[in-house]
């Protein structure tokens, strides 16, 4: 029964990345760990996975209100769920993707649009790999709102770091807004 399940899953892994389909995202209340606390991870499959912080986001989010008081911030940590065939899990973070929304008065005036990313990374930037859930950094995800109107910037924290220093904040917001 053993071999035919792990059989079954692993044709089923097969059809979807034949497929080209996304991996599943699952958030499941396991504990945070860098690495599965299970010595027979060869025994379980492993399915993409977030799992939020609450702490964490609290204390993102204190940070980021020190910057517009309407803001709101999350942090989540993304791996891998280890799920056994008795059905438990252990939770592996890769790395801590952050989500803030900030109210903006022009979606379409980039120089004020890069000032909050440059900002918000200013923030953000207290909050690095060695001390988040995850060994790697992570993702940010900016969201602008302007009256019922929205724009979302998606970007890794590597690639912010990567920018010129001598970018003007128009050029910041459209290299970032690009990817």
């Amino acid at each position: 029964m053993k071999k035919k399940w792990f059989a079954l899953l692993e044709v089923f892994a097969l059809v979807i990345f034949a497929s080209g389909c996304a991996p599943v995202i699952t958030a499941t209340p396991v504990a945070v760990t860098e690495t599965p606390t299970d010595s027979g991870a060869e025994n379980c499959y492993f399915n993409w996975a977030s799992k939020s912080l609450p702490d964490l986001s609290a204390q993102v989010q204190d940070a980021i209100r020190q910057l517009q008081p309407e803001a709101e911030a999350i942090a989540q940590a993304y791996g891998e769920n280890c799920t056994y065939e008795d059905g438990h899990s252990t939770f592996s973070a890769m790395e801590t993707d952050f989500i803030v929304t900030l109210q903006v008065n022009d979606l379409k005036n980039a120089d004020d649009l890069g000032n909050w990313i440059k900002q918000t990374m200013t923030v953000l930037d207290r909050f690095p790999p060695d001390q988040t859930p995850g060994p790697q950094p992570g993702q940010v995800t900016l969201q602008f709102q302007s009256g019922s109107d929205q724009l979302s910037v998606a970007f890794s924290i590597s690639n912010y770091q990567k920018l010129s220093p001598n970018l003007s904040n128009a050029e910041i917001y459209q290299a970032l807004s690009s990817h």
